[in-house]
Parts: C-alpha cells; structure tokens; sequence
C-alpha cells in the first residue's frame, strides 16, 4: 500500500478579508470534475481501484495499492 499527503503552504486564515473560505473553496472544486472525467466519472474511477482521495483545505492525500500507483498518480495529475 502507497499512501501520499501533499501538504500545501495554504490554510484558510491567509484568505483576504472579504474572501474568507476562499481556500476552502478552491480545494473543494477539485473534486468536482476534471477536463477528462466528470465528477462522478472521476470517483468512479477512483472507487473501481480502491484509490483513496481526500482533498481538505491545504492538504491532499492519497491512498493507493502498489500496482495501481501509476493510475492514482494519473488521477492526481488531473485534478
């Protein structure tokens, strides 16, 4: 098993004044759809694998069998 976090410079007290949940936003969106799959397209994807994908404010992880490491990373690359 393969499990990967990518930890961004980014959390939510840097959005500006008036855009506060800005961040949170922005990483929401990701799993909302790509250009090559739909939202459910994509989770389906994910799901037909056992790939696990949890995107929060800042932070994304992954969570991957080794011989499906290269598909996880293809998803990942098209968020």
């Amino acid at each position: 098993k393969i499990d990967i976090m990518i930890d961004f410079k980014a959390r939510h007290f840097y959005d500006p004044e008036d855009k506060q949940g800005l961040l949170n936003f922005l990483f929401v969106m990701l799993l909302e759809g790509t250009k090559k799959y739909s939202d459910v397209e994509f989770g389906d994807a994910a799901e037909s694998r056992g790939i696990g994908i949890d995107v929060r404010a800042g932070m994304i992880t992954l969570s991957t069998l080794k011989e499906d490491f290269e598909f996880a990373l293809d998803l990942l690359h098209e968020m």
